[in-house]
């Protein structure tokens, strides 16, 4: 068992706010939703979980939300280059195939745009599933309100990181 820890902050509007009777810490936000489903197999009510952040939190957040706008605008540039040149190729295609197909310059700028603007779409969600791994990086806390005879048996069950079982009361979020 660790020593006691500096507060944590929940949310503001949380009905958890006080002393929890333990807090386990995960290293990623997968490790995070299983243990909450763990814990709530082992009848322990949702409303007696909440995630909570560590009160140094902006240091720590600042770069990576950096990368996730650094991450998310390559996502969505990259894309719509590829889309623009994935519409430019199809449009080519269709006029080499088709002789016929005849389509003024608005036209074929437009269908580019089109293309480009889909290619910019799916950049953003490829991003996202780039940066959804950020939570990997930072260890993430859940504060258990429900007394159970023996944490640290439960922790082991969910892979905590850490369990304190005298933390700090939680505060709202400033």
């Amino acid at each position: 068992m660790a020593s006691p820890a500096p507060p944590r902050f929940t949310r503001v509007g949380s009905s958890n706010i006080g002393r929890p009777a333990w807090v386990a810490r995960y290293a990623s936000l997968p490790e995070l939703r299983a243990a909450i489903d763990t814990l709530e197999s082992a009848g322990i009510d949702g409303d007696d979980l909440v995630v909570v952040a560590p009160a140094d939190r902006s240091p720590a957040d600042s770069p990576a939300l950096a990368r996730t706008v650094l991450g998310l605008t390559a996502g969505v540039v990259v894309g719509a280059l590829v889309g623009a040149v994935v519409g430019v190729c199809v449009i080519a295609l269709a006029r080499w195939s088709w002789r016929d197909f005849d389509v003024s310059s608005w036209g074929l700028a437009l269908l580019t745009v089109w293309c480009a603007v889909g290619g910019a779409a799916l950049g953003w969600f490829a991003a996202i599933g780039r940066i959804v791994g950020l939570s990997r990086e930072r260890t993430l806390w859940l504060a258990v309100f429900d007394d159970v005879g023996e944490p640290s048996e439960l922790a082991s069950r969910t892979h905590a990181v850490d369990v304190l079982t005298d933390p700090a009361p939680l505060l709202p979020a400033r």
